[in-house]
């Protein structure tokens, strides 16, 4: 790792953001499961579009936050791996799609109206070629 990206730091920063994504994952959850008890599951998903997709986002992004802290804690401190370590990679890969998903769902329900109906196409085109565009 570079000098001027401490592990300590990125650990910190990433454990942080993992305990405040925690929180607002409960509290998403939590505010979808009353609103499912309020006005039933087959209205949930017309209703509350935006909430959904901001869960399928948080899901995602404390399963790729979390290994990533997992990670960097477990090298910073000179522990074992876990049993788990072999799936870490598709653990990572498989929060990021979560993140992807949901941050284009996110896109597609708040932003359709405003610039234009294909804008979230757009928007996971553009993603999926950075994404890949630097990993080249």
């Amino acid at each position: 790792m570079n000098a001027w990206l401490s592990p300590q730091l990125l650990e910190a920063c990433n454990g942080t953001l993992l305990a405040v994504l925690g929180f607002m994952l409960v509290g998403t959850l939590s505010y979808l499961l009353l609103e499912w008890r309020e006005i039933g599951i087959f209205n949930l998903y017309s209703y509350r579009k935006a909430g959904i997709a901001l869960s399928v986002f948080l899901i995602g992004l404390v399963m790729r936050t979390g290994v990533i802290w997992w990670v960097s804690h477990l090298r910073n401190h000179d522990l074992p791996d876990p049993f788990w370590a072999p799936a870490a990679p598709w653990l990572l890969s498989a929060g990021t799609v979560t993140v992807v998903v949901g941050g284009i769902c996110w896109v597609r329900v708040t932003a359709w109206r405003e610039l234009g109906h294909w804008f979230w196409f757009v928007a996971a085109v553009c993603a999926v070629g950075f994404g890949v565009w630097f990993a080249m």
